[in-house]
Parts: C-alpha cells; structure tokens; sequence
C-alpha cells in the first residue's frame, strides 16, 4: 500500500475494497467525469477494483450500520450485484477482495456471524461479469461455524493463495473444531466452481489438538500448481509442512504420517514467529512471521525453518510432486551451528530451479555474524552444516555476506555491502556467483568486486538484476579519490565474475562530495535498459541517467549522459522514476522548488526513444506540477498496463484545503501544466487525497478514483487515442514478449483482410504444449482486431497423425492491439479452467521478407 493506494503489478494498480453506489451523477465539479454517490446508509463507501473485463468492485466495509457491502459496476457505472451482510458487524468485503484469472473474484468477511457465532468468517465466489445481489450465508459461502473462526483470515500472512492452475487454497488457523478450539484448517477450492457450506474435516486439512492453527504459515503455491500448507504453531510449535495436490487438494488431519515435522517443541518447522524491538515510533515489541516456505522455479520447494533447535535454523528442500514424511535434521536439512545463525531466514529461487540459501547473520565459528551464502541443487537439496567449502563466506566480524540477489539468466549475486578487509570497515563486497554449481570460499579480492575505503559499502542500495542477464548495483557511499559519498553504479556482466574495484572507468560515478549517485536507486525499463535516479547530484540539481543494458554507462555524471537539473531547486528525481509499459518514464520530484514554492511537486515524462540528456529547469511548461507549498508531499507516479500514467497528488491544495488530486495521463506525449478538472479528480474534503483508492480499466482508457471519507468513486477517461498504425500485411510474423521468451504468437495478414494467429504456448498445469488457434476479419483503418480461438489438442506425432483424433475446443478470444509496427498488446479471454483473462505486451521477433513499415 502506497499513500492509500494499492498497486496490482499486472495491470498497473490493484484493488481496494468498496462499498455500496447509487446512480451516476450529473458531472458536478469534476467536469467530464462521472461521480458515483454511495447508497443511504453507506459508511466508507470508496475502495476501488477494476476486473479484467472493465467491471469494478466497490466494497464498503461499514455499509448499512456495519453489515458491509459489495458492489459490482459496469464501466458506465451500471449496478450489476450487491453483497451485503445480514447482521450489525459482519463487515462484507472487510477482508479484501482477490480477482481471480478466471473472471471471478473471491470476497473476504472474516467478521461475518453464523447466526450467534460471531466472526465465523465467510468467503464468497462472485462472477465477475454478472455479479451477485445476495446476503452472505452458507448458502452462497464457505464458512465457520464457532464464534471467531475467521474463515479466510490469518495473523502474519495471506489467508487466501491462487494456485498456478487457477485453483484456490483458503487457511483459517483459528477454525474450531467443535470444542476443541483453533485446530485450524486449510481448504482446496475449485477456482472455478466455488465452494459453499461450513469448513468440515471432510473438506480441509485440519489440526487434531487445540492451538494447531493448521495453515498458521500459510498456503504456498507450488510452480507445478500444486502447493504446501505451513503450520509452524503445530503441536506446541513442533511445526509441519504438508503437501496438497493443486488439482484436488487434500483432507484429513496434520501428522507427522503425512507432513515434514520438528522433533521438539519450539522447532516451528516451515516459519515461526519472532518478535522485534522498534527503535522508533511505534516503539515497543512487535511480533513477525519468519521462514516459511520458498517455492523453487522447478516445482520443488525449500522449507525455511529459522527457529528450529532453539536457533541454528534449517533449510530443507523437498520434492514438489509429492507428498514426503521426514522430520527435520542435519542429515537432510541445511542448518546453522550457532544458536543465532538462524539459516532459513530467506532463500532465494533461481531462475533454473535452483537456489540460495541467505544466512547474512551467520557466524563463522568464534567469527560472530560474519555471513553465508550456500548454494542449493534445486533436484536434491543440500544437508550438513555450513562451512566455506560448500558456501560463500565472511572472514570478519559482522561482513554480513549475505543478500542474494537472483539474476534472470540463472546465476546470482552475493551482495555483502558492510565486508570488512584488512582493517578497513565496510568496504562492501559485490560477488558473481555460477547458478549451477554456486560460489564457495571466502570473500575476497580474488573473487569480487570490492571498495578501497572504510564507508565505501559496495552494493549498499541494492543489486538490480536486468532482463537479459546482466546487473546494476548501486554503492551510493562510494569515495571517488578525495571526494567523499560520491557515489557510483557499476554494470556488470552476469554470465561471469566481477573482480577489482570501481572507478569511473567502469562505473557511472559523482565528482562532487554528496553526488551520491544512485542513492534513489535504478529503475528497469520494459525493453530491458535502465535508468539510474541521483537526486542528491551537485548540491540537490538531481540527475537522471539512462543506461544500455548490454554495456551499462561509465564516466561521471554530466549533461552530456544524463537529464540533469537547473539548479538545486530542481531536486529531479526526489520522487524517484517510473517505468511505463510502451518503454517511456516519468521523472517524480516530489520537493522541488518553482516559482519560490517550496515542495510544489513536479511529474516530467521522458521520450525513451528521444533526447535523454541536458539540463532542465522544472516548470509548468515542461512538467505537470502543484500549485502552492506542499502540494508535492507524498506524491507518486503510477503505471498503467497500457502504457499511460497517473499522478497522485496526495496533498494538492484547493483553496486552503489540502483535498488531494488524481490525474490521468496519456503515456505518448506525458501531460504538462496543473492538475484541473479536465484531467484529474480532486478530493472534496480536508485530507481525504491521503484516503484515495485508485484502479485503471486499460480498456476503456478509464481511472477509478474512489474517496470512501465521501462515500464517492469517479470515473476519469482518456479520450479514445487514434490508431498509429493500421493492421495490414507489415505486421505479419513471429511476435513475444522479451520476458518470457519461450512461447509466443505467429502472426499473418491473409487475403481477404482475415487475420491468422497462433499462440504456442503451455498448459496451465504445465503438463504440456498447447496450440491456441484465432482467425477472423480485421479492419485496415483499425489497429485493434478480436479474434474468436479454439485449442487444437489429442493428436499424434505423424506418420501416426489422424486428423479425426485433433480435438477443437471453443477456447475464448484474443484481442491484438498494436502502438506501432514492432510493439503491441495481446488480450486473452477464455472460460477454460487456468487461461482465464489477463494481457501481454509483445514485441516483432521477425518480419516477413519484402514488407515494410509505413512509419
């Protein structure tokens, strides 16, 4: 959650809940806007989620005196369903709502009474396109049956998890069964069909004792699209991890006949609570979720089990197919030797399958929290203790070697910012490791690339992995000779070693004291390239830097390599930068100065294809900005999944009310100026920016801006964009998307203006190859078509290929919307179980021979 927002990374945003709507408006002050009131009886009507077909959910968890509500909305604003609790404190939607792929959306109600049993909890399935007028019962729900159940709801993570096949798993540690109080239970759910009626032993997996919380840890999703249910409060806290079938769950009860398990109490195998010390507001104790369970990108998966024997902790690899019986030990778990090791703390998967086991608080025998960073074979796991022949490891008291960070192409890197060398203090280590075979051995100048003075801290603000292997990181504290905290971002190449130290030879460095360069950190571009934020640059001007992803930017910074502001009012790049979809960035600097207005707020897009560099001074007539002092505090830049953007202004003063504003933005030619009615949303009350609940219809080119402190949503549109490019035979070849290279779409403009597309793609379940098939009429003056598909299936290799043994199955629609001739989006729609709805950006692969683009 971001200022009031919550960002869904698909599509741009993510949903918030809602509440009940009346009729539309007439535009009032929001002019070209549509404004949604709230029913009678609304109480935080305004949370905001857009489905994938342009439907939005509206959830008001106080509605009618508490009873909540859930609505669903067309695009125009139309009522299509209502929720609603049947009894004062049942609070609908209060648990959040989560949209599936399927064009569904579960609803979570853990205060929800069963009659005199309050907060039994109910989850309810709602079909996305028609909605659901109905009061929540047992009827239309999957629900408890005691007094504090919770169905859906769990203390220190997620209670609800999608499976990869679509399916859904529900835990509820606090489910009683009968007398015998927070047994807990985890539940498999058709994600299709929904499930109804109360939580029973024949439907979950449950405890046997009381306070087992079964599904405590949660339920983890598995690669394969099966998935593992954590219960680290099992017995007393011995803990148990067991495996469930994605394609039909499992029931029964946790045992030690079915579950990986500790041997003693305390073990909290597969997670644990852990309490920490706050040293600033809120201070206190507050209690966290540690461990858990890693799912490997081969279906197999690592359970991370910190507190096991009274803190030496254990990383155990299990096998993903199926369910295993062991208890936890050396013999087949990595564990610490030290009763502050805590191994299992984190793990991080490897794209190959592989992984690495993070255990930066690790001593190296008397050597207190020197680090380790170990290797797993993601077919068999790793067992023993950590020592330097099977691991990376620190040499000095608190070189914390640690920090893995996965790079795209398999391999990883080791950042160790605090190592220590020869008396120096936190000179930081940066160390490539072979994603094969791993990297053992003591850190050291043999192996890494480290810094040459005490406080250089290599690699503090973070390793940034790129699409096509390669890495940035960032060492914001760097000393450039005489000049201290000049900072320097250094690329790297991932298929190799990284030995030496930075200079500005090698590295995009700062040349005054305080460059700090990178200190706002790099941001990665959908073609694959970066962009590296330095706000700090020469006295607070800022500079934006855009870098090659196959080769990186070295020398220092300046005007020549970089977007650089005018003066030290500028603060360029404050607010950070972001990507959008279509390969362009906005540039946020939320504290910039203009006009004499102190933090007045600046958003300036940048044409990734155009100028990159050169010095800017912010203004209205280069940048959208506030109007008065403060108006920048607080604001973000927000992608969409088509490419546009939206600036938040959380704190933008109308009149003398700091009310906050919205604005919708087109991603192709930026937007300049000040936030107004014909482009924004304005909150109508003192703070109620701070409040908002956004969610963008890519469709329809249309933001949803709910306000629930007004029991309000509006509607803002982009006028429709005219088509760049038509769809003709230029288009016609073989088109993916760089990041999940592997599958992809052959394309060809036939005669008679029919479109031919073929997607080789996979299974949902992986369980094999799927040829999706589209064919239809598109028209030369649009660049949009929709095509009906159906899926080819059952035949056999030739010569035993008989063509009555080819199943064709009505698989949905795809629609191909294209910006240019070498870019696009794909959007799918299927009722089939797993493909449900979802969008691609894609990109030109080849181009037939003899064609050419007429832009």
């Amino acid at each position: 959650m971001i200022s009031g927002i919550a960002i869904r990374g698909a599509r741009g945003f993510w949903m918030c809940v809602v509440a009940g709507m009346a009729a539309l408006s007439a535009p009032d002050a929001r002019a070209a806007q549509s404004v949604i009131h709230g029913p009678d009886g609304s109480g935080a009507f305004g949370m905001v989620s857009v489905l994938q077909n342009g439907n939005f959910i509206v959830v008001d968890r106080d509605a009618m005196s508490g009873k909540g509500a859930v609505y669903l909305y067309t695009p125009a604003g139309a009522l299509l369903g209502t929720l609603s609790g049947g009894a004062a404190g049942d609070h609908v939607g209060s648990g959040g709502v989560i949209v599936l792929g399927n064009g569904k959306f579960i609803v979570s109600s853990p205060y929800w009474a069963n009659g005199a049993a309050a907060a039994a909890g109910a989850v309810t399935w709602v079909d996305g396109t028609q909605g659901l007028t109905a009061t929540v019962s047992a009827d239309n729900s999957l629900v408890g049956s005691s007094a504090g159940d919770k169905v859906g709801f769990a203390d220190l993570v997620n209670g609800i998890t999608l499976l990869k096949n679509g399916n859904v798993v529900i835990v509820s540690p606090r489910w009683s069964n009968g007398s015998v109080a927070s047994v807990g239970a985890a539940t498999w759910v058709d994600g299709a069909a929904g499930l109804t009626g109360p939580i029973t032993p024949a439907n979950s997996l449950i405890g046997t004792d009381a306070n087992d919380q079964v599904g405590s840890g949660g339920a983890i999703a598995l690669s394969n699209g099966n998935f593992v249910v954590a219960s680290d409060a099992w017995h007393n806290s011995i803990g148990a991890v067991t495996w469930g079938n994605g394609a039909g769950g499992l029931t029964g009860t946790v045992s030690a006949a079915n579950s990986i398990t500790g041997s003693q109490q305390n073990d909290s195998v597969g997670g644990g609570t852990d309490y920490v010390t706050n040293i600033g507001p809120p201070f206190g104790v507050t209690a966290v979720h540690v461990g858990g369970v890693t799912a490997l990108n081969n279906g197999n998966y690592v359970i991370q089990s910190p507190l096991w024997s009274k803190g030496p902790g254990a990383a155990t690899w299990m096998n993903g197919d199926a369910p295993t019986v062991a208890v936890v030990s050396a013999a087949n778990s990595l564990v610490g030797s030290a009763t502050s090791d805590r191994v299992g703390t984190k793990v991080a998967a490897l794209s190959n399958g592989n992984y690495v086991v993070d255990c930066a608080g690790c001593g190296n025998g008397a050597i207190t929290l020197a680090g380790a960073a170990t290797w797993g074979d993601g077919t068999k796991g790793i067992s023993g203790t950590i020592t330097a022949e099977n691991s990376l490891v620190g040499t000095h008291p608190n070189d914390y070697v640690g920090h893995v960070v996965a790079l795209s192409n398999g391999n990883y890197v080791v950042d160790s910012s605090q190592w220590n060398n020869s008396g120096f203090g936190a000179l930081g280590a940066v160390t490539w490791g072979d994603g094969t075979r791993g990297v053992h051995g003591e850190v050291s100048a043999d192996n890494s690339m480290v810094g040459t003075t005490g406080g250089d801290l290599l690699g503090f603000q973070g390793v940034f992995p790129l699409s096509n292997g390669n890495y940035v990181f960032v060492s914001e504290s760097w000393t450039n000779g005489s000049i201290g905290a000049a900072g320097a971002v250094t690329w790297a190449d991932g298929s190799k070693p990284l030995i030496g130290t930075v200079t500005p030879a090698n590295s995009l460095v700062g040349t005054s004291d305080g460059d700090a360069v990178g200190f706002s950190g790099v941001t990665l571009l959908p073609n694959g390239n970066y962009v590296v934020d330095s706000f700090t640059w020469h006295g607070f001007r800022g500079a934006i830097t855009w870098g090659d992803a196959s080769k990186g930017v070295v020398g220092p910074v300046s005007p020549d390599n970089s977007l650089v502001g005018a003066s030290s009012d500028d603060l360029l790049g404050s607010g950070g930068v972001t990507a959008l979809k279509n390969g362009n960035y906005v540039v946020s600097s939320y504290a910039a100065k203009i006009n004499q207005i102190e933090f007045i707020g600046a958003a300036t897009w940048v044409d990734a294809s155009a100028a990159r560099t050169g010095t800017i001074a912010l203004s209205a007539a280069n940048s959208l900005i506030g109007r008065k002092a403060g108006d920048g505090g607080g604001s973000v830049v927000l992608p969409t999944a088509d490419g546009n953007y939206v600036v938040y202004f959380p704190s933008f003063f109308v009149s003398t009310q700091a009310v906050g504003s919205v604005t919708l933005a087109s991603g192709t030619t930026g937007v300049v100026g000040n936030p107004t009615s014909a482009n924004s949303v304005f909150g109508t009350s003192a703070n109620s920016g701070y409040a908002f609940s956004l969610d963008y219809d890519a469709t329809h080119r249309q933001l949803v801006v709910g306000e629930p402190g007004s029991n309000t949503v509006a509607l803002l549109s982009l006028p429709a964009a005219a088509p760049s490019i038509g769809i003709d035979g230029y288009l016609s070849g073989n088109w993916y998307n760089p990041q999940q290279a592997g599958h992809g779409f052959q394309l060809e403009m036939a005669t008679n203006n029919v479109m031919v597309a073929i997607w080789f793609v996979y299974a949902p379940d992986g369980s094999g190859q799927n040829w999706i098939y589209a064919q239809g009429p598109y028209d030369k003056a649009s660049n949009t078509v929709t095509l009906p598909a159906i899926m080819l299936t059952h035949a056999k290799f030739p010569p035993n290929f008989v063509e009555s043994d080819v199943q064709r199955t009505e698989w949905g629609t795809l629609t191909f919307s294209f910006t240019d001739c070498n870019n696009g989006v794909v959007t799918w729609n299927s009722p089939l179980q797993g493909y449900g709805v979802g969008s691609l950006p894609i990109t030109r692969l080849t181009q037939i021979a003899g064609t050419t683009c007429p832009h």
